[in-house]
């Protein structure tokens, strides 16, 4: 009777939405929600959440500091991972464009138009709505057919229909499953549909590829354990990415270990806001208890977040990736960037991170206002554009001259005699005029009626153009004359 009443009991409270743990279950991270926190269970087979209301404000650990990590691109390079994997979820539905009867051809994202996306949307959903709707609503064909998407969502993902009596039960697949098509109408509702089922298989694909191949970036398991050993800074990630996958990439690359002292573990589906918003930064602050945005360091690899870290006015270090090398970070406001962790040997180091802050902080005790340099001696240089140089029409280059808004007067000089001596040479390349394809000669001798003739050109082209048309002692400037078809020349 008391195991059943123990039973019965726990079933109740798992009714009500409050899970009874064993006791002395241990807990591998905190998962935080923008309106709750959960706990994920360390059992192996269990993925399961919980609401937590078993720490107060009060018994909070309190940190100096917090050190947060993105996930794809930082603690694994997986955004190629991501494409393959959608590409092959593609291949899988037979997502196909579908434009009139001259445009017919499966979807697949390219490396180059995979970088834009990971660049600029954050979140898998996010960025297929963005690609899908782009298409129904702007590509069409030289007849101007709109482009619609077709594809055929398998048994098991369809949309379930209730049977009819006397109907023999099929098996899902055994018809191939549901096609639909879909156009610019269809945006707003079947569209969903689709991107749900496509991003619930691609998650399966990437899931067992990341199995099968993670390995975290280098330096990246050297700083995040030197961080879990400061009891003054927090440690925790922050993913755009699924719940799902984003914990197959901490389980496959961390391990259990890492991942249970973790301080805080904010995942895509955990706030409503994908990055470049700062939502998910903003809540790992809140949980934390860090008073000030700027004593929140984050790592990340992409520019969509490194927006998303600025706009909670945390400082941000970027650690590229081949496809993200070429974004200027610097200019988009990065503190520091590196080709990874381990920096070529030169690993960076809890102490060039947030030694600089703690001295900023220890001085103004607000800590608004400091904003120190950090990574001194590991992070790249910012490019410094090269001195312009000025050159001439016939691309020779004029020495001496630098482009200083206040030039000296040897500067000034030089550039002034240069002036005119490319104006003298443009002067004897623009004194001819072209008839046809072919040049009349430049210098003339002044006859009394060429004299009259030109003269009254001259003021023509004054009158025309406004400006006054000079010619050098001895030699004409002709005016550009056209000839017609009986040899008359004119204006």
């Amino acid at each position: 009777m008391v195991f059943r009443a123990a039973i019965f009991l726990s079933f109740c409270l798992a009714s009500s939405g409050v899970v009874a743990f064993a006791p002395h279950t241990p807990v591998t991270s905190v998962v935080v929600s923008n309106h709750a926190s959960s706990l994920k269970l360390s059992a192996p087979t269990s993925e399961a959440t919980a609401e937590s209301s078993n720490t107060s404000d009060d018994d909070k650990k309190q940190y100096d500091f917090a050190l947060l990590f993105d996930c794809d691109g930082v603690i694994l390079e997986t955004e190629e991972l991501h494409r393959l994997a959608y590409n092959a979820a593609f291949q899988e539905f037979g997502v196909t464009k579908v434009c009139g009867d001259t445009l017919s051809e499966p979807v697949e994202w390219s490396v180059g138009y995979y970088d834009i996306l990971q660049n600029s949307i954050g979140g898998g959903k996010p960025k297929m709505r963005h690609y899908f709707s782009q298409t129904l609503r702007f590509d069409s064909n030289e007849n101007g057919d709109p482009t619609n998407i077709v594809a055929t969502i398998p048994g098991d993902e369809a949309p379930k229909k209730k049977k009819k009596k006397g109907r023999r039960k099929k098996k899902n697949g055994e018809d191939g499953g549901t096609t639909v098509t879909i156009g610019a109408s269809d945006i707003a509702t079947g569209l969903e549909s689709l991107i749900d089922s496509i991003q619930t298989r691609k998650t399966e694909l990437y899931k067992k590829t990341v199995a099968e191949t993670a390995i975290p970036r280098p330096g990246l398991l050297n700083l995040m354990d030197e961080a879990l050993a400061d009891d003054s800074i927090a440690v925790g990630v922050c993913s755009a990415s699924t719940k799902e996958a984003a914990q197959k990439v901490l389980e496959c690359t961390l391990g259990p270990d890492r991942v249970a002292k973790l301080d805080v573990c904010i995942l895509g589906d955990d706030v409503s806001e994908k990055k470049p918003s700062p939502m998910i930064y903003n809540a790992a602050r809140k949980k934390l208890g860090i008073d000030a945005a700027t004593k929140c360091v984050v790592v990340e690899d992409s520019a969509v977040g490194l927006r998303a870290a600025k706009a909670a006015g945390m400082r941000c270090l970027i650690t590229y990736t081949a496809s993200t090398t070429s974004e200027d970070f610097y200019g988009m406001g990065a503190d520091a960037k590196v080709p990874d962790l381990v920096n070529g040997g030169n690993q960076v180091t809890l102490e060039s991170i947030f030694s600089p802050l703690r001295e900023a902080f220890s001085a103004d005790s607000s800590g608004e206002d400091q904003s120190p340099e950090l990574l001194v001696g590991f992070k790249d240089d910012a490019l410094v554009e090269e001195d312009e140089e000025f050159y001439d029409d016939d691309d020779n280059l004029i020495e001496g001259v630098s482009p200083t808004l206040e030039p000296s007067p040897e500067e000034a000089a030089a550039f002034a005699a240069s002036e005119a001596d490319v104006g003298a040479q443009n002067l004897e390349k623009n004194a001819a005029d072209v008839i046809g394809e072919e040049l009349l000669p430049v210098t003339l001798t002044k006859g009394p009626e060429e004299q009259a003739f030109f003269s009254s050109a001259e003021a023509e082209v004054d009158a025309a153009t406004g400006e006054t048309t000079t010619t050098e002692p001895g030699r004409i400037l002709k005016p550009k004359l056209k000839q017609d078809e009986m040899g008359n020349f004119s204006m």
